[in-house]
């Protein structure tokens, strides 16, 4: 059982501390003179600064991932809601700007994505395809991804499972098996062991339709990818909670190019 407020390197370093003191109490007491004396002593210093390395360059717990899910969840559901009252009640597209492929999400009042790029602008008044213009969610993760892990969106569609698998798995860490493949006319992302489910769990609970009308960090990070290394709209238009993998399914649509 784990003493409560230390972490596992805390006590791992204070069982080598303790047994350097026995070492060298044994060594000392012993006081031999002898190449058995030496080994101990030896020992025992060598478990010393083992023990005090590892008290140095403890880190803190990691947070804890239920917390961490429901973080900005309320933010989502806050977004819908607003958008929802002032009668923008499509899915959102995420559409490529103008000129260099920046992305943006755009909730349509219908389901109508704009035929030109987009500008930056909050609300879109025009008569034929009105709706508000957001920071896609993902967007800041797609900007880290480039920047700190010097991520090349590939040209060719059939390399963007690979892609996905790769961000998920062995970047951001926050599933144990992640894909991506082509059904029918949509693509279909597969999150299990996804580290974040209980943010999509509440979600859910209160309204499955801010899943598709102002997705969540991960879920807009895909469609993301899938814009800006196509400069094609995409949608997401069903997510499917997966209780026994404590996982997700992703459905998303691509558009036409603007």
């Amino acid at each position: 059982m784990k003493l409560r407020g230390f972490s596992d390197s805390m006590l791992a370093g204070g069982v080598i501390l303790g047994a350097a003191a026995l070492l060298l109490g044994v060594a000392t007491l012993t006081n031999r003179s002898d190449l058995t004396t030496a080994t101990l002593f030896l020992a025992g210093v060598g478990c010393f600064l083992g023990g005090i390395f590892m008290l140095t360059f403890t880190k803190d717990e990691p947070p804890h991932p239920g917390a961490v899910a429901l973080l900005g969840r309320a933010e989502s559901l806050n977004i819908s809601r607003m958008c929802s009252d002032l009668g923008v009640r499509g899915d959102a597209w995420i559409v490529p700007g103008a000129p260099d492929r920046e992305v943006w999400q755009f909730i349509p009042v219908a389901d109508k994505v704009p035929v030109e790029p987009l500008q930056d602008f909050s609300f879109r008044i025009q008569a034929d395809t009105p709706g508000v213009v957001l920071i896609p969610a993902g967007k800041p993760l797609l900007d880290m991804l480039r920047r700190d892990h010097n991520l090349v969106l590939p040209e060719s569609e059939a390399e963007l499972p690979a892609v996905i698998k790769e961000v998920c798995e062995d970047v951001l860490e926050i599933a144990n098996d992640a894909g991506a493949a082509r059904e029918g006319d949509q693509w279909v992302i597969t999150l299990k062991g996804y580290r974040l489910f209980e943010g999509c769990r509440y979600i859910a609970a209160a309204s499955p339709k801010c899943c598709t009308m102002n997705p969540c960090g991960i879920c807009s990070l895909t469609g993301c990818i899938f814009t800006a290394a196509t400069g094609r709209p995409h949608q997401i238009t069903r997510v499917e909670l997966l209780e026994k993998e404590r996982g997700l399914r992703i459905f998303c649509i691509t558009g036409n190019a603007p």
